[in-house]
């Protein structure tokens, strides 16, 4: 192509991680795998790209939210009736376990991936907007937010604080 400007690429030979998928739904919270299609015999058509279950990771019958961190999805937190599961999606792993008594709404997860923000069903007088720390999982401010209880926080968004 004339004027075009082609460059080397260095192509990684490490293998790269598989492509995980954080699944939730009414049957729980649960790991997958993207598969690359293959295998297929000369003259087979290759079988397509498809999810299988990350059979060693743990999983959640009973969570109702899910969300994997913004940056590079290297944790992903599950929240359920026992409370907050804070996984480490390249080990296959649970980190740590925040017990909580009250349902959480809403969950999100700082862009830096150093806080959680958890919202419960609004009650007046209650401060009901939790930030917690990850790295320790320690509650570190409480908010009453009333507008959390009707549009959940999946109408905000988190700035870049940490």
């Amino acid at each position: 192509m004339e004027g075009a400007v082609y460059r080397k690429v260095k192509i990684s030979e490490e293998p790269q991680p598989p492509m995980r998928l954080l699944t939730v739904s009414k049957e729980g919270a649960y790991f997958h795998r993207l598969v690359e299609g293959g295998g297929a015999s000369p003259g087979e058509q290759s079988a397509a790209t498809h999810l299988e279950p990350e059979k060693s990771f743990p999983s959640y019958p009973s969570a109702t939210l899910g969300q994997f961190a913004p940056h590079g999805g290297r944790i992903a937190v599950i929240a359920d009736p026992t409370g907050l599961h804070i996984v480490d999606c390249k080990e296959g792993r649970e980190l740590r376990l925040i017990l909580k008594s009250t349902p959480i709404s809403a969950l999100t997860i700082s862009p830096c991936d150093n806080f959680l923000v958890t919202c419960e069903k609004f009650v007046q007088g209650e401060k009901n907007l939790i930030v917690w720390d990850i790295a320790s999982g320690k509650e570190i401010a409480q908010f009453e937010w009333k507008k959390g209880s009707k549009e959940g926080m999946r109408q905000n968004q988190l700035q870049d604080f940490g």
